[in-house]
């Protein structure tokens, strides 16, 4: 006689937070946070690069990208840290 296949296990109680997410989860919403700081940097300095070979200029686009870059990748580091301590707490 063929047996039905077992439900899968559900996770353990400490591997979910209140909010009844798993680990995995987690981990994978902290790498979108992480990857989305870094190409917040990224994706300026690259923008500013491409500008001054567009318009011939030295560095001037690429220092703006910086500067641009640097800014909003800290914007966004602060409201990462400040959303994990809001958890913790």
């Amino acid at each position: 006689m063929h047996r039905s296949p077992e439900p899968p296990e559900r996770p353990s109680e400490e591997e979910n937070d209140r909010s009844g997410r798993s680990s995995t989860a987690k981990a994978i919403e902290m790498a979108h946070r992480i990857t989305s700081i870094s190409l917040s940097f990224v994706i300026p300095i690259l923008g500013g690069f491409y500008c001054d070979q567009w318009l011939g200029s030295r560095f001037v686009c690429l220092l703006t990208g910086m500067a641009l870059g640097m800014f909003v990748a800290g914007m966004q580091l602060m409201k990462l840290v400040s959303s994990l301590q809001t958890k913790n707490d």
